[in-house]
Formats: C-alpha cells, structure tokens, sequence
C-alpha cells in the first residue's frame, strides 16, 4: 500500500515538472519495467526446474547460486564504474578551475 502510494506521489511530481505526456510515459516505461522483471523472474524459475531435471538439486542450486552471484557482480561492477567516471569528472573539473584561476591570477597582475 505504502508502495502504491509512493509511485501515486512520484507520477504527481513527474507531472509537475515534465508535464502529463512525459508523466504519462514514465508511468508507462514503469509499468513495462515490472512486467519485464516479473516475465523474466518466472523465465529465471523455469531455468531452476529445468536444471533440477537435468542436472539434480545440489548442481540446479549451484547454478542458481552462481546467476545471483554474477547479478550481484555486475551491479557492482556497473556501480564503480559510475563512480569511477563521477570522480573523473570532478577531477576534469577542478583541473579547468584551478587552470581559470591561475589565469585569471596572472592577467589581472597588470
């Protein structure tokens, strides 16, 4: 319920800022999303029954494990190298600052 809410108050904001057909999108693009990871969730639950078979419980479980694993690493993954180009930028940033202030420093001497 309190997650329902939530998305009521975030579909509010969107209108707000982007205006309703972008709201509307969003809404959209939010809905397709959770279809998305349900479908592929279910897909993800018919590969275990199916390596069960196959393979026996103990090897369908260590399969299982290693998807959740290799998720998990490509998240992280995926999140340092976000930082690693966030900091990247501050550091492009403060160099072009220290750059203009040092300019700025000798040609105002005259």
């Amino acid at each position: 319920a309190l997650y329902q809410e939530s998305e009521g108050s975030k579909v509010k904001m969107r209108t707000t800022l982007y205006g309703k057909k972008a709201a509307n999108l969003y809404t959209q693009a939010f809905v397709q999303n959770t279809q998305a990871r349900a479908l592929y969730q279910e897909s993800e639950g018919s590969k275990v029954k199916m390596r069960t078979t196959l393979y026996g419980k103990k090897a369908a479980n260590l399969y299982t494990q290693a998807f959740v694993q290799n998720t998990q690493a490509r998240a992280l993954y995926q999140e340092s190298e976000d930082t690693y180009y966030r900091a990247n930028d501050a550091a492009s940033y403060d160099d072009w600052r220290r750059a203009r202030h040092q300019w700025d420093y000798f040609y105002n001497r005259h």
